[in-house]
């Protein structure tokens, strides 16, 4: 739904994780994610319409902090 905002959340296009085919560095990653208010010690929650790319912001984050809980909802 074009318009549509839920409080707290923040737009992180996954395609930004991707360079060249492959996933950016974790140190790259870390800096985007710190770039846009990421707190790795509060618990996260992605969504997104179909839920690949939740999964694969969800698998960059638990990557580079394996202790900050995701949930994935879609």
């Amino acid at each position: 739904v074009i318009g549509t905002y839920i409080p707290g959340f923040k737009n992180l296009p996954a395609a930004e994780l991707v360079e060249e085919g492959l996933m950016r560095e974790n140190e790259d990653i870390r800096s985007w994610l710190e770039l846009h208010g990421f707190k790795s010690d509060r618990p996260t929650i992605i969504m997104c319409n179909v839920g690949i790319q939740a999964t694969l912001l969800g698998y960059a984050i638990e990557s580079i902090f394996p202790h900050n809980p995701v949930q994935v909802y879609n």
